[in-house]
């Protein structure tokens, strides 16, 4: 009978160790996948970055050309006001002349 429970006892103590180690290779392998989750999210939203970088570009480079051009026309509506605001006899000057040194 001592035998039985020596067995039962041992039995028990392998199934323990076996749980043990059956739960630290789970523990590892689910630390490993969160990680390698982790991963690539972080490698999708750095493709992402860089698809709507790419895609922004030439975006940008039109506004860059629009706001250039609409700054030209402003400095051409401003000279266009002070000519319009300008004396009578600075016009007549300038048509008759070609200069206001007079």
């Amino acid at each position: 009978m001592n035998q039985g429970r020596f067995k039962s006892g041992y039995t028990e103590i392998l199934k323990q160790v076996r749980n043990q180690e059956f739960d630290h290779e789970i523990h590892q392998r689910l630390e490993l996948a969160a990680k390698e989750q982790a991963s690539a999210v972080e490698l999708a939203r750095s493709q992402q970055r860089a698809e709507m970088q790419e895609a922004l570009s030439p975006v940008e480079k039109e506004r860059d050309s629009l706001k250039s051009q609409l700054e030209a026309v402003r400095r051409e509506n401003e000279a266009a006001q002070r000519l319009a605001e300008a004396s009578p006899v600075t016009l007549r000057n300038l048509c008759v002349f070609g200069s206001t040194d007079i």
